[in-house]
């Protein structure tokens, strides 16, 4: 009697097991699902632009679907499964939305789109000039990379209109890895239309494919930085009390020509009928090949000046010993 009674319970095991496969395999009941972020793809955005419109944003949608088909049929059913469209080719500043169209596998019913109707913003597509901006990247140490030439001074961003402002800059990396060291070479880069923030604006692109630079790395050295002075304070009553100028330059340039400089001679600082403490701004005279670093500050040098109490001992007539800096008369 025990041994019937397990027997019946295996039997009906199987059974159960027989039918379940039965409603599965066979029947395959229908059953719905979500198939969430299908991207939309949008057509017709040259024919807009060609009336002088366009969608602000970046264009990328994406929609949720609520599908039903046979269990078997949507169980490993993606979003790659299934093809979103919208054609903004005939739209108006007066629309305000855009119809999805959504085509799914055979067999697969699309029951509900969850933003059949994307609002958006139909505005004037335009070209507006931008700035280039450059940014440098894995330059070695005690190098930098320097920009001969740009064949653009601008480029030129395209969109809605109120994308294409809020663009400030058009952004370009250039690595010191793509480069030859002391040799100039004619490099290709691809541009970012950003914000104030360096954050990419979507909606806009480019309308040159790219930016041409002629560039190499030089070498950063940092020497001593001198100027002359030429003149004499007004009258004959006044004389220098003392001269400071900024003691060092950073320069860059090829090894071969930077590591033998040792000095930098500024222009002459003519200090000809001043009558008072004076700053003046001065100018490095670079010897050719030779250049002041990106992050370069305005170097200054200032002659301090009082009254003349009488000769000046130690000097001659025609120079003036200031600080172990000789004045240059005319």
């Amino acid at each position: 009697m025990e041994r019937k009674k397990t027997l019946d319970i295996v039997v009906s095991f199987l059974i159960a097991i027989v039918l379940w496969f039965y409603v599965i395999n066979i029947v395959n009941p229908q059953k719905d699902a979500q198939v969430r972020y299908v991207p939309v793809n949008i057509s017709g955005v040259e024919a807009l632009e060609e009336r002088g419109l366009a969608v602000a944003g970046d264009l990328n949608y994406q929609v949720n679907l609520k599908i039903v088909g046979a269990r078997n049929d949507i169980a490993n059913l993606t979003a790659r499964d299934f093809t979103a469209t919208a054609d903004i080719a005939s739209l108006t500043k007066e629309d305000t939305f855009i119809t999805v169209k959504v085509a799914a596998p055979r067999g697969i019913t699309v029951e509900d789109i969850d933003s059949e109707n994307i609002e958006v913003a139909v505005e004037d597509f335009v070209t507006v000039p931008k700035p280039i901006g450059l940014n440098f990247k894995d330059e070695p140490e005690g190098k930098e990379i320097t920009i001969k030439h740009l064949d653009h001074d601008n480029i030129n961003v395209c969109g809605a209109r109120s994308d294409v402002n809020k663009v400030s800059v058009v952004v370009y990396e250039l690595s010191a890895n793509s480069l030859t060291e002391n040799d100039f070479a004619t490099i290709s880069l691809e541009g970012k239309p950003c914000d104030k923030n360096g954050t990419v604006v979507g909606g806009t692109r480019l309308v040159e494919d790219d930016l041409k630079v002629d560039a190499t790395v030089y070498t950063v050295k940092t020497v001593k930085l001198d100027a002359p002075i030429v003149g004499e304070p007004e009258g004959g009553e006044l004389t220098i009390e003392n001269f400071e100028v900024d003691p060092v330059i950073t320069i860059k340039g090829p090894a071969a020509v930077v590591e033998k400089l040792t000095t930098i001679i500024a222009e002459p600082i003519s200090i000809e009928g001043i009558t008072e403490t004076t700053e003046y701004a001065i100018s490095p005279l670079l010897p050719e090949g030779v250049y002041m670093v990106r992050e370069s500050k305005e170097y200054k040098a200032t002659v301090y000046i009082k009254e003349q109490a009488g000769p000046i001992e130690g000097t001659t007539e025609g120079a003036i010993a200031v600080d172990g800096v000789n004045e240059v008369k005319n």
